[in-house]
């Protein structure tokens, strides 16, 4: 039974090969013992792993594997790990990215709050030093006053004194 390589789907084999393969024994149905490929021209034949496709989609190389009977060429998909890598990195640079722009955000948003927390300690300050001065003058004004009403309480009694004859008190 002659069949065609699933090589030849997929963009070309490397030379003309004809070759016999001849499996171990198997119990499952019919098994082909030659394989037949057609000649497609390729810019040089390499033993192992000759490109097929360099357009970045799926690419397959040519892997020959050398029998006793003869040489088998089997195309082989090499972008299959590739692709996953690739989306892998993918998902990757933007879970990065996300996570850069998070991180942003929060030291933003950090930063705000600090400046708030500042500026409501300077406000809390100022207020602070207004009310220390407030109650520094009104407790100058209270002292004052109360030394005001003593002293003029005691001058008052020194006249009353004075008006009632007491004179030796008042020169003393």
């Amino acid at each position: 039974m002659v069949q065609t390589s699933p090589a030849t789907m997929f963009g070309g084999v490397s030379g003309s090969t004809s070759s016999q393969y001849v499996p171990a024994s198997s119990s499952i149905g019919t098994i082909p013992t030659s394989i037949s490929m057609p000649s497609v021209p390729v810019e040089a034949e390499r033993p192992f792993g000759v490109p097929i496709s360099s357009t970045g989609q799926t690419s397959y190389q040519i892997l020959t594997l050398e029998t006793g009977q003869g040489s088998v060429q089997i195309p082989v998909d090499v972008s299959a790990a590739s692709k996953q890598a690739d989306e892998k990195r993918k998902r990757n640079a933007g879970a990065s990215a996300r996570f850069r722009q998070r991180r942003k955000e929060k030291e933003r948003e950090a930063n705000t709050t600090i400046g708030r927390l500042e500026q409501q300690a300077r406000e809390a300050n100022e207020d602070s030093e207004f009310y220390k001065r407030e109650r520094d003058f009104f407790a100058q004004i209270t002292a004052f006053g109360a030394f005001r009403q003593r002293n003029f309480a005691h001058q008052r009694w020194q006249f009353q004194r004075w008006l009632l004859g007491d004179v030796r008190e008042i020169r003393s």
